[in-house]
């Protein structure tokens, strides 16, 4: 393959993974987790994609691509953008704050598992 044309597979993977992404993930919009079956189904459409190009299979490659390109996927998308933005300001407001517990309930709002590096100010007695 020329370094064009992997370019723009490398892409075509990135993007896919993206919708895939935010159509999944809690963080990217879908409130709630995926069930075994949805998790399976990304899996097996991730896996022939990743076999399309591997073996150089543009048709199923474009088909499997075509597939992903819904309006619902991009209404995912839009809203996804919408909590992003949304979740981004309001944990940037809740840090400034110093509100803390702000912060944890927003993270179990969007999902969010982990600290993000914002832990709370230990106490000290003045």
């Amino acid at each position: 393959m020329n370094k064009v044309t992997m370019g723009i597979v490398s892409m075509a993977v990135v993007a896919v993974m993206l919708i895939g992404v935010a159509a999944a993930h809690p963080f990217f919009g879908m409130q709630g987790t995926l069930s075994d079956a949805e998790k399976a189904t990304l899996k097996q459409t991730h896996d022939a994609i990743q076999t399309a190009i591997e073996n150089g299979d543009y048709a199923t490659w474009k088909s499997l691509m075509e597939q992903q390109l819904t309006e619902d996927n991009f209404n995912k998308i839009v809203d996804a953008n919408k909590n992003r933005a949304e979740l981004k300001s309001a944990m940037e407001e809740a840090k400034n704050s110093g509100d803390y517990s702000k912060v944890k309930e927003l993270m179990q709002k969007y999902g969010i598992n982990g600290h993000f590096g914002m832990h709370e100010k230990p106490k000290t007695n003045q």
